[in-house]
């Protein structure tokens, strides 16, 4: 068996990183469009990423050329250093993103992301400046309660470790319980917690019949000291 799994591997590896060259599709390939849009507040920045798949989302990925491609409020990107079907933006404050997708035909489609799009949150008042690991904490967060497919992702970094805990729009409300079992394996010492809430939205145009998605992600952190 870990003969097969070692000869497959290869195989997987080569499948994942297929492309095609946009040149030599014909023009009423229709394409599937991928966009993320990181917003990092601390930071106050935007870390922006978009690909294509021929047809749909298992599609073969599309590399562009002869003049086809992605832009990013009228910047072009940075190719991704893995794959070169990948193409990359940063963006060096909050600011609405707005992506057109230039076809081999002269054809283009427009897609815009705004920071409105994805509720704001973020650590509300009162939050702890010292946690204890035995009792553990809860916090509230600002902004809209989750709905749909959103998620809340609280990131626990400490230098002995790093935990998680993801919140879907099922725990109602804007609370959030951090248990002293969530803290298990962390000393005490210093705390960097990253929020990161988390949604998927539709086009604002398709390719044809092709669909596509937008991953939108907002952003916050805050320090902590961890008590025994």
């Amino acid at each position: 068996m870990k003969k097969l799994i070692i000869l497959l591997l290869p195989v997987l590896f080569v499948y994942s990183c297929r492309k095609v060259d946009s040149n030599d599709l014909k023009d009423d390939v229709p394409y599937y469009q991928f966009y993320s849009v990181i917003y990092d507040k601390a930071a106050n920045n935007v870390n922006v990423s978009g690909f294509c798949r021929v047809r749909d989302a298992n599609g073969t990925k599309v590399q562009f050329s002869s003049g086809a491609g992605l832009t990013a409020n009228g910047v072009a990107p940075s190719v991704d250093i893995l794959d070169k079907a990948i193409y990359r933006w940063n963006f060096n404050s909050i600011q609405d993103v707005n992506f057109v997708l230039s076809k081999n035909s002269g054809a283009k489609i427009s897609n815009t992301v705004t920071p409105s799009d994805i509720s704001n949150s973020d650590f509300g008042t009162g939050f702890p400046a010292t946690v204890s690991k035995a009792s553990g904490f809860s916090f509230n967060f600002t902004g809209d309660a989750l709905t749909g497919s959103e998620s809340l992702t609280i990131n626990i970094a400490a230098d002995s470790g790093t935990k998680e805990k993801i919140l879907t729009q099922l725990n109602t409300g804007n609370t959030v319980n951090i248990s002293s079992s969530d803290l298990q394996g962390l000393k005490p010492g210093n705390l960097n917690i990253t929020m990161t809430r988390e949604n998927n939205l539709p086009l604002d145009n398709k390719d044809g019949t092709a669909g596509g998605t937008i991953l939108m992600r907002y952003i916050v952190k805050r320090a902590a000291t961890l008590t025994p």
